[in-house]
């Protein structure tokens, strides 16, 4: 009688190890220093991609849509790159129909609509892009270093610039595609998803991924130039930067390259901030 009690006690038992077991490797395990092996690779890459950095012209496709009202253009974004250089940015629809010509400095955010002939004005950062009607929570200067690989720089701030080695942040979590990031007050704050390998794969404003603003990063190579940008907001915004093509020239833009060379008699307005906040 006894014999018969232990087999299937036995066989219960082993069944409830495998469950168990089954169950731990659906969990993800971190190790120990891999949070800090992963942060590392992703500093060191931001670090060795200011190397590329001067006089630029950036060429990109944009497709955005706001509250169910969808646009397509086209982008021509350039700047010297230099402390304090303005930054210009061209939004073609259709063939050579211009729909606006943006410029951002320290002075803020400036938006001339030729179909329109009124100007736009907004105190500029990260709320500009967005309130004008183009839902991309990001300075055109945030924008132009994520195009143009300096991503890791703008997330990090100056830390990436002392040399790759700065402090792991708290880690929030181990993701499918990598560890997940508290960046606190560091760059644009909020929260960054790593691949094993540095590579920066998804950031969002908020620990709640149903909150918020979400950054999806899609670059195909292993490097720090993304191809792809994919932005939300639960609010109603979508937006999808497509960059083509990035150019480094071997001579500066003329301050008049960098203006809007506005015509005379046009209206300005004030740009009503009614978007969500941004990052």
């Amino acid at each position: 009688m006894r014999q018969k009690l232990i087999t299937p006690l036995f066989g219960l038992a082993a069944l409830l190890a495998f469950a168990l077991a089954g169950c731990t490797a659906k969990t993800p395990v971190m190790q120990e220093d891999e949070a800090a092996f992963t942060w590392r690779a992703f500093a060191a890459k931001a670090s060795a991609a200011e190397k590329g950095s001067g006089p630029y012209r950036i060429s990109s496709n944009l497709r955005y849509s706001v509250k169910g009202e969808s646009q397509r253009v086209s982008g021509i974004l350039w700047s010297n790159a230099t402390d304090g250089s303005p930054l210009r940015l061209d939004l073609v629809a259709g063939v050579g129909n211009i729909v606006a010509m943006i410029r951002e400095d320290d002075l803020g955010f400036t938006a001339y609509v030729p179909g329109e002939k009124t100007v736009y004005v907004h105190p500029g950062g990260s709320r500009a892009l967005t309130a004008f009607g183009v839902p991309i929570p990001l300075t055109l200067h945030d924008l132009a270093m994520m195009a143009s690989g300096r991503s890791g720089t703008l997330l990090l701030a100056d830390e990436v610039m002392s040399g790759g080695r700065s402090a792991v942040p708290a880690v929030a979590g181990k993701t499918k595609d990598g560890i997940l990031f508290s960046l606190g007050q560091r760059g644009l704050g909020g929260f960054l998803e790593l691949a094993p390998n540095g590579v920066p794969v998804f950031w969002s404003e908020y620990a709640d991924a149903q909150s918020g603003w979400k950054i999806a990063f899609e670059l195909p190579d292993g490097g720090m130039r993304f191809n792809r940008l994919r932005i939300s907001h639960p609010d109603g915004y979508e937006a999808l930067v497509v960059v083509k093509d990035v150019e480094y020239l071997p001579a500066a833009f003329s301050q008049s390259q960098l203006e809007l060379g506005l015509p005379k008699d046009i209206m300005v307005k004030p740009i009503q901030d009614d978007a969500p906040g941004g990052v």
